[in-house]
């Protein structure tokens, strides 16, 4: 039984469609059960986390009110009972004198709770929830005794969890402790939370579902017409003819207010929506351990650009590549992604575009 199905979170009895979680989680069967429940759920692997140049993203996001909640479990390492051989009451951050492989590994776990911290400041400063766990094991230092999380002042303190949502008072009475706390932290609304972009059409996103206001002319009363965030209002001069008909320019220039991102305006996409940054960051890790893998044969090709004798990577190469992308993007299901090009010897038709791995990826960001 998954923990939302403990937390009673599966059916009618609680919404949390288009809420935004941020999960700091290696528990699949936790994000898969916050999706299945309607949540936008944004997964941060620690390795990014920790990551300074990976975490600019995220951090650019908590700052811009993105997120609702989060979610966060830290791992147990050096924390409890295996706090005793490094850290202390009077030194938390770690003992004098450690290992440099034990040392490396309570300022990776230091480092962890830095950024916990961080997140729970910004969700503070909007009004939103969170949940951060730890090791079951409570006898001995806890992330919680660490500057970085004291700077943050008093909280909810849950034996070994944290948290900040209305109820966790009362949530955690009775039954496991982590589902009523995570039910508080799902069920918790957010003062004024930024516009949603939803889809209304294969050729649209609107703020909050609503179909954008007309266009206004100047001096006109009414509202203005809606925009995406960021995106420019496409004005005519005002010594322009209103009645004559748009031309090629104007028209693409709505069409790329229209589109989120796509090949026009991949940036404007990736500020909208973090889904796709984060699945950037994973595609790049699948990537550069690929390179890594494979070494010289990879490395080689690089030399080979602009040579009019170079024959391009081999075709195995790509394909297990592609496999490799498609294991990221479905784990466990990955067979299902079709990795075929799309060919129609008929009306001699042949191209290299994998629709099927596209509409996987666009799936795994949210942007169908």
């Amino acid at each position: 039984m998954d923990r939302l199905t403990q937390a009673g979170l599966q059916g009618p009895a609680i919404s949390v469609e288009g809420r935004r979680v941020l999960a700091l989680t290696e528990d699949e069967a936790l994000v898969k059960s916050l999706v299945a429940v309607g949540a936008e759920v944004t997964v941060v692997c620690w390795d990014a986390a920790t990551d300074d140049t990976a975490w600019l993203a995220y951090r650019e996001s908590l700052q811009a009110g993105w997120f609702d909640a989060a979610v966060i479990e830290l791992p147990p390492q050096t924390w409890g009972g295996e706090s005793a051989s490094r850290r202390s009451v009077e030194r938390p951050q770690g003992l004098q004198r450690l290992p440099p492989d034990v040392k490396e590994g309570v300022r990776e776990a230091n480092h962890r709770v830095s950024r916990a911290a961080e997140i729970v400041h910004q969700l503070r400063r909007v009004g939103g929830a969170w949940l951060a766990g730890c090791t079951p094991d409570t006898g001995g230092v806890l992330p919680w005794d660490l500057p970085d999380w004291k700077d943050l002042g008093e909280d909810c303190a849950l034996g070994r969890f944290r948290a900040s949502a209305e109820g966790v008072e009362t949530g955690s009475a009775t039954g496991g402790q982590w589902e009523a706390l995570l039910k508080c932290v799902l069920r918790h609304r957010r003062p004024k939370p930024p516009g949603r972009l939803v889809r209304t059409s294969p050729y649209q996103m609107t703020l909050d579902g609503l179909s954008p206001a007309k266009s206004r002319r100047t001096g006109e009363g009414g509202p203005a017409r809606a925009h995406l965030p960021g995106s420019a209002e496409v004005r005519r001069s005002a010594a322009d003819d209103p009645n004559r008909p748009e031309s090629r320019k104007e028209v693409r220039e709505k069409e790329n207010v229209a589109f989120p991102g796509g090949l026009r305006n991949p940036w404007r996409a990736c500020r909208l929506n973090p889904l796709i940054r984060s699945l950037g960051v994973r595609a790049r890790q699948v990537i550069e351990a690929f390179i890594d893998r494979h070494g010289e044969k990879v490395l080689s090709l690089y030399e080979r650009l602009g040579d009019k004798d170079a024959t391009g990577t081999p075709d195995d190469l790509l394909a297990e590549l592609r496999t490799d992308l498609a294991a990221m993007l479905a784990p466990g299901s990955a067979a299902s992604i079709d990795l075929e090009a799309v060919a129609d010897e008929a009306r001699g038709l042949a191209s290299v575009f994998r629709p099927g791995l596209m509409e996987a990826y666009s799936r795994a960001a949210g942007d169908l």
